[in-house]
């Protein structure tokens, strides 16, 4: 949750960009999939309370990677409008709901009035894990909200917490090698049968995140201290040891770019997810 503000004086267009990085996410191509086959990972909300015609989309690229004309336009300038991009016109109290893994554009920084409600949101129990799962809110703010508010936010952190533990079942499984118990968690964790190995590549990242605590790393996994919790330090380096496999087919011996990543460049594979490995090729990796 968010508001979008003006500035007090010209900043200018932003970058065009996706909310993606690989370092934390999953390649692009596979996120897609999963969204087109199951549902997506999370949805973006702009609410303006003021017209508002600064969000600019590139329509359909939330279904697609980069063209070779927009990778051109994005290394040359990222601040210009792209080919076939349109900015999304907002009247006061109009709303638009779009997946952030779209080329979009924050166009025109200026001090011109704007206050425009920005809202991220993920489901619990539906067809995917998200790739964006945790909360950017910390309980405490609701102290001073109405009993019938608070209460809707107590059942997030419920849900949440549900979830954490649905999570660290799923990495006990793995750490004691338990293959049954570790494909039913799973699909409890992404109910959609296909693209299950997106999931399975977002918990790497967690499990890296738990293993390793990097600064720089996982902005989007801030509550990962509420699975960290459960397990003790031997099992963390042990969970790892059966993500490592994964993880390495995750990277390219050679440092990859993509313009539009809101990214580095990295050996991490921006796009492309590794071939001919699946949720039984994972499991037997643990014993590779």
């Amino acid at each position: 949750m968010f508001m979008l503000c003006s500035p007090v004086r010209d900043y200018g267009p932003a970058k065009w960009h996706r909310d993606l990085h690989p370092v934390d996410q999953a390649p692009l191509r596979d996120l897609q999939a999963d969204m087109l086959e199951n549902a997506p990972g999370l949805v973006q909300w702009n609410i303006p309370l003021y017209d508002d015609d600064v969000l600019w989309v590139v329509p359909g690229s939330h279904r697609r990677p980069n063209t070779g004309a927009e990778n051109r336009q994005l290394l040359a300038d990222p601040k210009v409008p792209l080919p076939n991009g349109i900015p999304v016109e907002l009247n006061a109290g109009d709303g638009v709901v779009y997946t952030n893994t779209i080329l979009h554009w924050g166009s025109n920084y200026s001090a011109k009035l704007r206050r425009t409600i920005h809202i991220g949101y993920r489901s619990f129990g539906g067809p995917v894990y998200p790739y964006v799962p945790h909360f950017f809110w910390h309980p405490d703010f609701t102290r001073n909200l109405p009993p019938a508010v608070k209460a809707v936010f107590a059942h997030f952190e419920q849900l949440f917490e549900r979830e954490c533990r649905r999570i660290t079942a799923l990495f006990k499984a793995m750490i004691y090698k338990d293959s049954d118990a570790f494909r039913t968690e799973l699909a409890v964790l992404h109910p959609g049968d296909i693209h299950r190995m997106v999931c399975l590549v977002l918990l790497s990242k967690l499990a890296f995140k738990i293993g390793f605590e990097p600064a720089d790393f996982g902005y989007d996994l801030m509550k990962y201290e509420q699975v960290a919790q459960y397990l003790t330090p031997q099992e963390r380096a042990s969970l790892w040891e059966r993500f490592a496999p994964l993880d390495k087919r995750l990277k390219s011996d050679t440092e990859q770019f993509v313009p539009g990543f809101q990214s580095r460049p990295m050996s991490y594979c921006f796009e492309e997810m590794p071939a001919n490995f699946d949720v039984e090729n994972f499991i037997a990796s643990w014993d590779a």
